[in-house]
């Protein structure tokens, strides 16, 4: 079984903007998600993308969906001028806003099928919805398929 440090390098070589940041990739007990990133006040810290123990026995295709998935929102944080995670307004925002959350999520889902983890990222939401997890909003299966039918995926 690949470990998890493992698939969070592989899928980090299709972020190539986020080369200058040291990311550790790890489980955690987590409530209400799936995974989540975390990037403390300290610049020398590394973010965390913490990956929920109830995925750990999935599929390596559904974790490395759910790690891009991540990544993406590091991605958005960066290519948004925000510091990733460390600001608590949008941390705050986040968990305030419905609207805001659903438009966070479906851009990360969205980044990610167009980095190259559509079936990832598909399977990841197919294993979701049967587990019942909170999707917060994400893009649904039929949206995933059609987003990359219209890339030319073979799907």
């Amino acid at each position: 079984m690949d470990s998890l440090e493992k698939l969070g390098m592989e899928v980090r070589k299709h972020y190539p903007e986020l080369d200058g940041y040291r990311i550790d990739f790890n489980y955690r007990f987590l409530r209400n998600a799936a995974a989540i990133y975390h990037y403390t006040k300290y610049v020398i810290d590394p973010l965390q993308v913490k990956i929920s123990y109830d995925i750990k026995n999935r599929s390596r295709k559904s974790k490395r969906g759910i790690i891009a998935h991540e990544l993406a929102h590091i991605y958005l944080d960066l290519k948004n001028m925000r510091r990733p995670g460390g600001l608590s307004a949008e941390v705050a925002r986040y968990n305030r806003s419905k609207s805001y959350r659903i438009k966070s999520e479906i851009e990360a889902d969205t980044v990610a099928v167009v980095r190259g983890f559509g079936p990832d990222l598909l399977e990841f939401v197919k294993t979701r919805d049967e587990d019942a997890i909170d999707s917060h909003g994400g893009l649904t299966v039929e949206e995933i398929r059609l987003l990359m039918k219209n890339l030319g995926y073979l799907i």
